[in-house]
């Protein structure tokens, strides 16, 4: 019996020393806060608050790297060359580019042709019809004829009948016929009006009679009338 609680001593002594020794080891591990950590003084200001920049980087910093695209490592990326962009001399030089005189030429040149096409050729006067050409005779409110008198004028010009031709000897009679055609060799003017004719005429038996006849007898009017007209 004595034997028993001998052992029973010895045992509980070495479960005390094992308690003892584990209990202070593990006090040890458990209260070793490890090294501190002191944290980052924040940057101050002149005023001795805290610099904004500072207080707003790490946020700052955090939405770029999450805003930036993501780049492949294997993918190529292809900076564009110096010569595909344009040049100076590509572009157009003002010498190249059309003034505005150069333009009114482009329209007057455009338009001439169809004001050309709008307006016929003038006709011309009967007078200048009628030169070195047979042409009949409308008479108008003249009957019987007209008298031949001798003389000779130049085409177009001024001629005064009164001093020119009222006293020359007559030659013939041209009747006031509807198919009376004379030969005109010119006709001569006063203040732009027909006046005088220097014409021949051929009678029934084929006889010529070149000289002057009156184009305007007192309010009356004689004219020369181109053939197919």
């Amino acid at each position: 019996m004595a034997r028993m609680n001998k052992r029973l001593l010895i045992i509980l002594a070495v479960f005390a020393v094992w308690f003892v020794v584990g209990y202070g080891v593990t006090y040890l591990v458990v209260s070793d806060p490890g090294p501190e950590r002191t944290p980052a003084a924040p940057t101050v200001g002149p005023d001795g608050a805290p610099d904004a920049a500072v207080a707003h980087a790490r946020p700052g910093a955090d939405t770029a790297a999450s805003a930036a695209p993501s780049v492949d490592a294997g993918a190529v990326v292809v900076a564009p060359s110096p010569q595909d962009a344009p040049s100076p001399q590509d572009a157009p030089s003002p010498q190249d580019a059309p003034s505005p005189q150069d333009a009114d030429d482009a329209a007057v040149v455009a338009v001439a042709p169809a004001e050309d096409a709008a307006s016929p050729p003038k006709a011309k006067d009967w007078w200048d019809a009628c030169l070195d050409q047979r042409c009949g005779v409308d008479f108008g409110r003249v009957s019987g004829g007209i008298s031949i008198r001798r003389g000779t004028l130049r085409h177009g010009e001024e001629v005064v009948w009164r001093e020119r031709f009222g006293g020359a000897k007559r030659l013939g009679m041209l009747p006031a016929a509807d198919d009376t055609v004379v030969e005109v060799h010119g006709v001569g003017m006063a203040h732009g009006l027909p006046v005088a004719a220097y014409v021949t005429w051929r009678d029934d038996k084929g006889k010529a009679v070149t000289g002057i006849v009156a184009l305007s007898i007192g309010d009356k009017v004689v004219k020369l009338v181109p053939l197919g007209t």
